[in-house]
């Protein structure tokens, strides 16, 4: 009884602005850990934030409106983190939490009480499930006792490759607590959800398409280039004729070598040719060779 009213007394950040939002976004992985992102958004500028968290935790790393801070890590029922004199609005914390899911049999269960300390205007979590993984269908929980995730009004949704689900909280009451668990079990390609295995297959269809099937033009290619190979390719597609390296320098406004490095780049490529024309060099764009040979003159 102590140990979970130490918990609740402690867990989270015990500075005294209120908070605008509080999102925790948990990633499951396959050796049973979790790495956890908690962000605290405060209405105004505070000095101290701590947070707590029932676990012991690895890998901690605390950002102070996006700036890295040293924060003091205490273990004892379980573990704080503690930050003094850090003069922000946005605290982040990111840590990896050991032993975060227990194994029933051949299930998975990930479990975790959330409980407000402060107030806030919005209240949410999300948890990830690891790859190739997913939450137990109904059936067979049947006579467990277990739900495949509570509270019930969290969201299922999919990213394409992970399954999560989410719960959100619009103006929480202080003190309110949350008992998130979810079940899940690792299943093969067969027994996946059929929007990840769609969105993969969709996927291959379209990288295949675009590799094999359809013929690439130039400006296809302009995504996958740097940004000054970029600016090269867009003035000798706009010009549509040879170019004077001298255009392309005073143009970008490139040093020289820059210039020469690009085009030797590009060229390296197959998407350029270069031909010497007194003190200074042609550039235009390649053109596909053509495979059908005239017939010989009788």
């Amino acid at each position: 009884m102590t140990k979970w009213l130490l918990a609740f007394l402690l867990l989270p950040a015990l500075a005294f602005a209120d908070l605008s939002e509080w999102t925790t976004d948990i990633s499951l992985n396959d050796d049973r850990s979790a790495d956890w992102t908690v962000v605290l958004r405060y209405n105004e500028s505070i000095t101290k934030s701590d947070y707590f968290l029932l676990s012991r935790i690895q890998n901690v790393q605390v950002l102070a409106d996006d700036m890295p801070v040293q924060c003091s890590v205490v273990e004892d029922v379980g573990t704080s983190i503690l930050c003094d004199d850090v003069k922000a609005s946005r605290m982040t914390y990111k840590f990896r939490s050991i032993d975060a899911s227990r194994q029933l049999r051949d299930l998975l269960i990930f479990s975790q009480k959330f409980s407000l300390t402060q107030l806030t205007n919005k209240f949410s979590v999300t948890v990830r499930l690891s790859l190739g993984t997913a939450l137990v269908e109904k059936t067979r929980l049947e006579g467990t006792g277990l739900p495949r995730f509570e509270p019930s009004w969290g969201r299922e949704n999919t990213d394409g490759r992970r399954i999560f689900v989410e719960w959100i909280a619009n103006e929480p009451k202080l003190g309110e607590t949350y008992d998130i668990s979810l079940v899940y079990e690792q299943v093969s390609i067969s027994e996946m959800p059929v929007v990840p295995v769609l969105l993969i297959l969709l996927a291959i269809m379209a990288v295949t398409y675009f590799m094999f099937l359809r013929k690439p033009s130039m400006k296809d290619v302009l995504p996958i280039l740097t940004v000054n190979e970029r600016k090269v390719m867009e003035i000798l597609l706009k010009e549509n004729k040879d170019v004077d390296q001298r255009k392309l320098i005073k143009d970008l406004d490139f040093s020289k070598p820059k210039v020469s490095r690009i085009i030797k780049d590009l060229s390296e490529r197959g998407l350029v040719e270069k031909t010497r024309k007194g003190r200074t060099n042609i550039i235009r764009l390649k053109k596909a060779k053509k495979t059908a040979e005239k017939p010989a003159k009788e």
